[in-house]
This record gives structure tokens, C-alpha cells and sequence, in this order.
């Protein structure tokens, strides 16, 4: 922070070393409407004391530390890589770091927000940052992403409207980065896991003796989205226990969706487990429903070995035991790349579908939801034309699944979520024309 020096005169010298460096910037940073109320910008010192920036609400940098936080952002390039792109200026923490580095030649950037830019151009001093040679702004609005870059996050949720392709593209990276990040960090309990249910898993068939177990049929798909419990209904006459219609489809569910079901009375075929679910476990332990278990060895021990139903592991059962790489084909049986839908869909797949009918597979954030990641989220398209917001762990499934079913483009798959993500490669369809579609209306009596 720049102590007893008037903002104004502070803003003014800072507009001229940027003025040397990028010209139009300077005059939109100078132009830029100071934002009040709720999205004022607000610049202060940290517990550090380093300055820290926050819009409203949202924190652009740490404020307790924004140098550490910084140095991990920038530690996602490596050294060979010679030339950085960083989306977002801030209060500049992260382009000092990365200019600390001499192995980096070249820091590119591009600021996201020029509101945020001159906020911050009237409390710091950032005239020995935008004289450093190495530094240049880019001002080419149809700039590409590439190879290695960093970012200031919540920037990337305040871009200018030029910005927002690249914006996008950057998240994608991101939210594939830190789904793998998430699969790494549960790995020491999955091995835990995996040992625990070691003689279990060796007892139980393996997920191979359910392939073509039902062919022709369509095969509902219930996950656990808010747009679930408004769906169920319409399967009583299919799904529930004494239902003679049970013959003629089939249900899986998702472990989060299985109370929604058992509150409505629907009892699945099947249930796919992947991960440890502790606030789950209990339910599905307690289950007296007569439904398989289709599960991954990594999934908490205390569910297959509660389990009142049949079980069916989805892993390499060999002389050594149960091996399986989590988040990659398990064992050459299913496909789960760490997504438990995936694992359903191929599961429903294998067993002779006709036909996929998602339930509450929303894949985006309620509205005024935020993910517990340090993702922001990303508008993306929704069903009906409408634009939703996914966290970086949905962005992530979603992705996977439209690879999927571009590889398995003759099974159609009916997305009925009526308020969730466009999932490219299924029809968007509402469940009522769905089950008229394939013979099982509500009102049927068969």
C-alpha cells in the first residue's frame, strides 16, 4: 500500500507507466465507472500487509496472505516454460512472483476487469511492476489460450464481456486440473479402503457376470440434482416394489439419490457406489430393499459389508487380490474416470439398454449456490436455451460424459432435468414425453 500518498496523484502516475505500456488499457482503466454498493472495490492490507482486493463480496486475493497464495498459483507453470500468459492483474502479487522467476523470459497479460485495475491504481504503487521490460499486456481480444498460463481466479468471474471465450477456455483447464487434483487427494483413504475390502471384493462376482442381463430395455438413471424429487413420481407405476411394469425398464441410482427414492416408494435395480459417501453409508447399510450393489473396492468398506442384496465389484480380481486404478477404467469392466454417473451410464450400457433416461442429473449449481472449491463457476449452457452455472467438479463430469456418448453415439440417452446443464449428445426431453416416447405412460396399466 502506498502510505500518505494522495490517491489521485497516485492513480495519475500509475495511468502513465501504463500509459507506456499498453495506451488503450491506460484510457479504459481511466474511463472505468467506480462501482458502489454491493460491487464497490475495496483495497486494503492484509493480515500480511500486503494489499488484497475484494469486489463486494468476493476476494481477489488472500487476505491473509496474498504472496503465498501467489507463489501457488504460479507454481503451475513449469520452468522450461520460457513465456507465461496471466489472465488478471490484481493487485499484481501474481505477476511479481512470476517476474521474480528468471527462468521466465516473458510474462505475458491481460487484464480481465479495468475496474478493478484502476482500484488498485489508486492505492499501490505499481509503477516498479509496469516498468519491468519482461512485463507486456496483450491487446488482442481474439487472443488464444495457451499451453502455460496462470490465473487470479475470482477474476475470472469478473471479465470484460471481450474476455469471456478466453475466460472460458481457461476453465476448462482449470476445472479439469482440479478434478484430478480432488481424485489425488482422496487416494490415501481409497487405498484404505481398498484394503479393507479386499476379502469382500474377492468373494463377490465380479460386474461382468450383469453384462446383457437386461437387453431392450430402457434403463432410468437417477442422480442426486435438486430437479430429482419433482421427477420420482411419475415412476411409481413403473418402479415401485409390487410394480408389474418393473419388467419392463430398469432403474439405477446414485447413492445420493437413493433416500429420494425410498421417500417416494421406488425401490432401483441398482445402486452404483464409487467413493465413501459417511452420511450415506448409514442409509444404504439400513436398506431392506432386495437391490444390487454395483461398487468399486475403494468405496467405504462399511457399504458392501452391510449390504443386504447382491453385490457385484467393479475391479480386477485376480491372485493378488482386488487392483484397481481409481478415476480409470476399472479393471477393463466399466468406465468411471472418477465420475460415478459415468459409471452408471456404462453400467447401464453393459447391461443391454436400449435406451438411458437421466434423472436429476443437473450437473449445475442451484442459483445462489457456490461450490466449496476455490473454483468460481462458470456460466455454461443450459437445457431449454437457458444459461445455468457449474462448478469446476461438474464441469469437469460433464465434459466426460459428451466424450462418452460421441463414442457411443447409436444408444440415445434423454436428458429430462428441467433446469440443468445441456449435455451434448443427448435429447433434451421432459420425463412425461419421455415415458410416452417409450411405451411406459404414467397412465398405463400394463
Amino acid at each position: 500500500m502506498a502510505v500518505g500518498v494522495p490517491a489521485d496523484r497516485l492513480l495519475s502516475s500509475n495511468l502513465a507507466a501504463l500509459s507506456a505500456c499498453d495506451l488503450d488499457l491506460a484510457k479504459r482503466v481511466a474511463q472505468a465507472p467506480i462501482a458502489t454498493g454491493a460491487n464497490a472495490v475495496t483495497v486494503r492490507a492484509a493480515a500480511s500487509g500486503w494489499p488484497t482486493v475484494s469486489v463486494g463480496p468476493v476476494l481477489i486475493h488472500s487476505a491473509y496472505d496474498p504472496i503465498a497464495e501467489a507463489e501457488a498459483q504460479a507454481n503451475r507453470v513449469p520452468a522450461s516454460a520460457g513465456r507465461v500468459l496471466a489472465l488478471g492483474f490484481g493487485a499484481g502479487h501474481l505477476l511479481s512472483v512470476l517476474l521474480h522467476r528468471s527462468e521466465f523470459g516473458r510474462v505475458d497479460v491481460i487484464a480481465l476487469q479495468p475496474g478493478v485495475l484502476r482500484a488498485v491504481a489508486g492505492a499501490v504503487d505499481l509503477k516498479p511492476l509496469l516498468c519491468n521490460p519482461r512485463l507486456r499486456f496483450l491487446v488482442d481480444d481474439k487472443q488464444a489460450l495457451p499451453q502455460h498460463f496462470v490465473a487470479v481466479p475470482p477474476l475470472l468471474h469478473l471479465p470484460d464481456p471481450a474476455r469471456v471465450d478466453l475466460r472460458d477456455a481457461a476453465l476448462d483447464v482449470l476445472s479439469g486440473e482440479s478434478a484430478a487434483q480432488r481424485l489425488l487427494q482422496r487416494r490415501d483413504q481409497w487405498q484404505k479402503n481398498l484394503q479393507a475390502n479386499r476379502a469382500i471384493a474377492a468373494a463377490d462376482p465380479g460386474v461382468t457376470a450383469l453384462f446383457g442381463k437386461h437387453p431392450g430395455v430402457p434403463v432410468f438413471i437417477a442422480a442426486g440434482g435438486p430437479s430429482l424429487p419433482a421427477q420420482l413420481p411419475h415412476l411409481l407405476r413403473i418402479f415401485s416394489p409390487q410394480s408389474p411394469g418393473r419388467k419392463r425398464a430398469v432403474l439405477v441410482c446414485l447413492p445420493e439419490a437413493l433416500m429420494a427414492l425410498e421417500q417416494h416408494g421406488l425401490s432401483p435395480n441398482y445402486v452404483v457406489a464409487i467413493d465413501g459417501y459417511p452420511e450415506v453409508s448409514p442409509m444404504l447399510r439400513g436398506s431392506g430393499l432386495p437391490m444390487g450393489l454395483v461398487y468399486v473396492p475403494v468405496v467405504d468398506a462399511q457399504v458392501p459389508a452391510g449390504w443386504k442384496g447382491p453385490r457385484y465389484v467393479a475391479g480386477l480380481i485376480g491372485p493378488a487380490g482386488v487392483a484397481l486404478v481409481p478415476g480409470t477404467t476399472a479393471g477393463g469392466e466399466l468406465r468411471s474416470d472418477g465420475s460415478e454417473l459415468l459409471l452408471a451410464i456404462d453400467l447401464s450400457r453393459r447391461l443391454g439398454a436400449n435406451a438411458l433416461v437421466l434423472l436429476g442429473a443437473d450437473l449445475c449449481l442451484p442459483p445462489g449456490q457456490k461450490e466449496a472449491t476455490p473454483t468460481f463457476p462458470r456460466p455454461i449452457p443450459g437445457v431449454g436455451g437457458k444459461t445455468v452455472a457449474a462448478g469446476a467438479s461438474q464441469i469437469a463430469c460433464r465434459r466426460v460424459l459428451e466424450a462418452y456418448l460421441f463414442e457411443h453415439r447409436p444408444l440415445p440417452m434423454f436428458n429430462t432435468s428441467p433446469l440443468g446443464a445441456r449435455i451434448s449428445g443427448s435429447s433434451e426431453q421432459p420425463l412425461a414425453d419421455v415415458l410416452t416416447r417409450l411405451k411406459l405412460e404414467v397412465n398405463s396399466n400394463a
